[in-house]
């Protein structure tokens, strides 16, 4: 049987492996840089909140805007802080993904979706490539986006029509799913949502798809 999609879109943290194992690795980073981890997180809340009111718009100077919230909040100069992301959080994080351990199954999965000619699309808010270098699971993609190169974060609908490398997009209206990028059903309207890989069952050897999912392959 044929496949009835062409692709399948994932996101990264929390779907390819749980959350709570990079969370215990944070701990350290967390307690001796909370000011900032907080401030952070407060920002990119920001920025969301002003996403939902111009859906439409988009900021080419994502790490600059997203840095200047950050500063302000901290009271410290904007190049100072953008420094201290790039450095502490998006370069220092990397490394600690080489000892995560992914959900059950997931090389599996993503090689029989490949086995059977689907394009495999991955976009994830944090830059990915070395997160996906470092779990063993580059080169297995069509298109690797960060969301924050496109200037806008999960769930506004630009990330998810973006086109980079092989021209193809993280999100076509052909596609099969979207796993995970933050539950909301809303947020790329005509495409399937799906659920977390811990929510998968299997199906055909080593292909797993959530319980409410169309089966893409015969069972055996």
């Amino acid at each position: 049987m044929k496949p009835k999609f062409s692709a399948v879109a994932f996101d990264l943290d929390g779907t390819l492996y749980p959350n709570r194992r990079l969370y215990a690795k944070l701990l350290p980073f967390g307690v001796r840089n909370w000011r900032l981890l907080i401030a952070f997180s407060k920002a990119r809340e920001i920025i969301r909140q002003e996403q939902e009111k111009s859906p439409a718009s988009v900021r080419p100077d994502f790490y600059d805007y997203q840095a200047m919230l950050t500063a302000k909040m901290l009271n410290a100069p904007a190049d100072v802080i953008k420094q201290k992301i790039e450095t502490l959080m998006y370069r220092g994080w990397e490394p600690l993904f080489s000892n995560i351990k992914l959900f059950p199954h997931v090389r599996e999965l993503l090689a029989e979706l490949r086995a059977a000619g689907l394009k495999l699309g991955l976009l994830s808010d944090f830059p990915p490539k070395a997160k996906l270098e470092n779990l063993g699971l580059a080169g297995l993609w069509d298109t690797v986006l960060c969301s924050e190169e496109v200037g806008a974060l999960k769930p506004s609908v630009h990330p998810f029509n973006a086109r980079h490398g092989t021209g193809v997009a993280v999100i076509e209206k052909h596609v099969a799913a979207t796993v995970n990028f933050h539950g909301k059903p809303g947020v790329c309207r005509g495409y399937r949502h799906v659920a977390k890989l811990r929510d998968f069952v299997e199906i055909n050897r080593v292909v797993f798809m959530p319980k409410n999912f169309v089966r893409l392959f015969p069972v055996a």
